[in-house]
C-alpha cells in the first residue's frame, strides 16, 4: 500500500512557476533549428506553441481548497526508448524541466498486460492478464473493481480515462467503476482513422490522435472547474501499426501520420534510417527462428512510425497547455512512457511480447512539483512502479498490495532504489496443454544480465549484457556463467509469485565471469 502523503509533493520555490512561466528558455530551445533532438535526416522543430510562451501572469490561477496534487499519466503504444528523439518537443521540455529515467522497463511487454499493470500496480500473476487474448488475456481477465479509478474517486479525486484500454473491451460493455468520466476506445482499436469511443459508439471519422487530444483538453478544462484535484489516464494509439481491411483485400498495416490535417508530416524524417540497421543483431534471428522476409520493410515500418509519434509530440504539449491554460500546471504531475517497446528488425523481430532489449526498454519521463529538473536516473525502474508513484504523492491508499515501488525519492535526486533484479515475463493465449496457463517466457533482469525460462518447456537462456549489449550469445551452458545462473534461477523462483512488498528485493552482488 501507498504511504501517508509525502512531504516532496510540496513544490520547490521558483520551480513550478518556472514550468508555468516557461517563458523564453524553452521557446528558445524550441525555435532554435533543430535536428529532431539529433534524428538523423529530420527536419528542423517548428517553434513551439504558447504552452511556453504566455508569461505566467496571464494563466488564470485555479483557486480552490483540496491543495492534493493532480496526477496526469500520458501514454503511447509500442513506443522504442529512441523513438523520443522523433519528438522534439516533448524531449525539450522534459530535458530542461523534468527527469528522464534511462533504465526504465515494461516488465510485461504487450499491450492489456502493461495497462494492467499501470491501472492495478501489479504484476500478472496477481492481476490476472497475462495476455492480449484467451481467458488469461485482455479485458475478459481484467478485475476492474480495484484500480487506480476507484482508489482515487473514494479519495475524493474526480478521474478520468480517454483513448485505448484493454482488448475485448466492445460496444455494450458495462463501463468499468471509479471513473467520473470514461471515454475509452471500443471495439477494434487499431484504425487511425475510423474508430468508436464508449460515449459516442456509433462510429467516428478523423485522426484518433487529434481525437484523443482534443478529448484530453476538455478533460482537464471540465476537471479543473470542479475545483476538486484530479487523475487522468490518456493513451494514444501511436505508433502501434494499423489492423484495418484496404478496399482491395488485403490489410492496411503501417501506421499512418496526421495527413491531410498536418500534410507535411508524412514528408517528415525522410533521410532518417532505421536505427536497428545498424545492430549487429538486426535480421539476426535467435535459433530456430527465421529471418526476416522482407528487410526494407522495416525501413518503411520505422519512418511511418515516427512519423504518427509527431502528432502524439504536438498532443503532449496541448496537455501542457491545457494544463497552463487552467491553472494547473504548477501542481500537477505528468508521467509520459509507452505500454511496451518494439523490434523493429532487431534479432529478425518485427513485433513485441519478447524478453529482449529493444521490447522491454521503454521512455519514462517525468514532470511535477520538486521533480528535479533536467534530472536522469540509472536506477531499474518499471511500468508497475507507476501507479505506486501516484498513491505516494497524492496520499491515496489502495485496497490490495501494489507491487511497485514509488519513484518520489528518485524524483527528488535519490541515487538508490530498493530493487536490484526485476521480474520480467510474458504470456500466450492461454490452452489446455499448457503446463502453466497462459504464460510463456518469464525470468529476470539485472543491470548486467537477461535470465529467460520457456516456463512451458523448461529451455533457459542466459545473455550477459556488459559483455553482449545486444543479446546476441545465450551463455546459459558456459561453465564459467554456471553460478551465475544459479543464482539467477533462485532469484526468478524467489520473484515469480511474488506479492507487495515480496517483489522489491536487495539480493546483493551477483558474481559473473570478469
Amino acid at each position: 500500500m501507498a504511504g501517508a502523503p509525502v512531504r516532496s509533493r510540496t513544490p520547490r520555490p521558483g520551480v513550478v512557476a518556472t514550468l508555468l512561466g516557461v517563458a523564453g528558455v524553452v521557446l528558445t530551445l524550441l525555435a532554435v533549428p533543430t535536428n529532431a533532438a539529433g534524428a538523423p535526416g529530420a527536419p528542423a522543430a517548428p517553434a513551439a506553441p504558447a504552452v511556453v510562451s504566455a508569461p505566467a501572469g496571464q494563466a488564470r490561477q485555479a483557486r480552490r481548497a483540496d491543495t492534493r496534487p493532480n496526477v496526469v499519466l500520458f501514454l503511447t503504444d509500442d513506443m522504442r526508448t529512441d523513438d523520443l528523439r522523433y519528438m522534439p518537443r516533448t524531449k525539450a521540455i522534459v530535458d530542461a524541466f523534468g527527469m528522464t529515467f534511462r533504465n526504465a522497463v515494461s516488465p510485461h511487454p504487450l499491450c492489456c498486460p502493461a495497462r494492467a499493470e499501470l491501472l492495478t500496480g501489479q504484476y500478472a500473476q496477481n492481476n490476472g492478464v497475462r495476455h492480449n487474448n484467451g481467458s488469461r488475456g485482455g479485458f475478459r481477465a481484467f478485475d476492474d473493481r480495484r484500480t487506480v479509478g476507484t482508489w482515487f474517486s473514494r479519495a475524493g479525486y474526480r478521474t478520468g480515462y480517454v483513448g485505448k484500454y484493454l482488448n475485448g473491451y466492445v460496444k455494450g460493455s458495462r463501463r468499468s467503476p471509479g471513473w467520473t468520466s470514461w471515454e475509452p476506445l471500443v471495439g477494434a482499436v487499431a484504425d487511425y482513422y475510423s474508430f468508436n469511443f464508449y460515449d459516442r459508439p456509433t462510429g467516428k471519422k478523423g485522426y484518433v490522435t487529434t481525437e484523443i487530444r482534443d478529448r484530453t483538453r476538455r478533460m482537464v478544462t471540465d476537471f479543473s472547474a470542479s475545483g476538486a484535484p484530479f487523475l487522468m489516464y490518456v493513451n494514444h494509439n501511436a505508433p502501434h501499426k494499423r489492423v484495418t481491411r484496404a478496399r482491395g483485400g488485403g490489410w492496411l498495416k503501417l501506421p499512418p501520420p496526421a495527413d491531410p490535417e498536418t500534410p507535411t508530416y508524412g514528408r517528415l524524417y525522410a533521410g532518417a534510417r532505421n536505427p536497428a540497421e545498424a545492430k549487429p543483431s538486426y535480421d539476426r534471428p535467435r535459433p530456430g527462428a527465421r529471418r526476416l522476409k522482407r528487410p526494407a520493410a522495416m525501413q518503411e515500418l520505422f519512418l511511418a512510425r515516427v512519423r504518427a509519434l509527431r502528432s502524439v509530440d504536438d498532443a503532449f504539449v496541448d496537455l501542457l497547455l491545457a494544463l497552463r491554460d487552467t491553472g494547473e500546471l504548477d501542481h500537477t504531475y505528468v508521467v509520459f512512457t509507452s505500454d511496451n517497446g518494439y523490434a523493429v528488425g532487431e534479432h529478425a523481430l518485427d513485433t513485441k511480447n519478447q524478453l529482449v532489449r529493444e521490447i522491454l526498454d521503454v521512455p519514462l519521463l517525468v514532470l511535477g512539483p520538486g521533480v528535479e529538473r533536467g534530472g536522469t536516473s540509472a536506477e531499474q525502474v518499471s511500468l508497475v512502479d507507476v501507479p505506486a508513484t501516484f498513491l505516494d504523492v497524492a496520499g491515496v491508499r489502495a485496497n490490495h498490495r501494489i507491487d511497485g515501488l514509488s519513484l518520489v525519492p528518485l524524483l527528488h535526486g535519490a541515487k538508490r532504489f530498493g530493487r536490484d533484479t526485476t521480474l520480467v515475463q510474458t504470456g500466450k493465449k492461454a490452452r489446455p496443454s499448457q503446463r502453466y496457463q497462459g504464460w510463456a517466457d518469464r525470468g529476470v533482469q539485472t543491470r548486467r544480465y537477461l535470465y529467460v525460462r520457456d516456463v512451458n518447456h523448461g529451455d533457459e537462456q542466459l545473455y550477459d549484457r556488459r559483455k553482449d549489449p545486444y543479446e546476441l550469445h545465450d551463455v546459459s551452458a558456459k561453465r564459467r556463467y554456471a553460478r551465475t545462473i544459479a543464482e539467477l534461477r533462485r532469484r526468478y523462483e524467489a520473484l515469480a509469485s511474488c506479492r507487495g512488498a515480496r517483489c522489491n528485493r536487495v539480493f546483493g552482488r551477483l558474481t559473473g565471469p570478469r
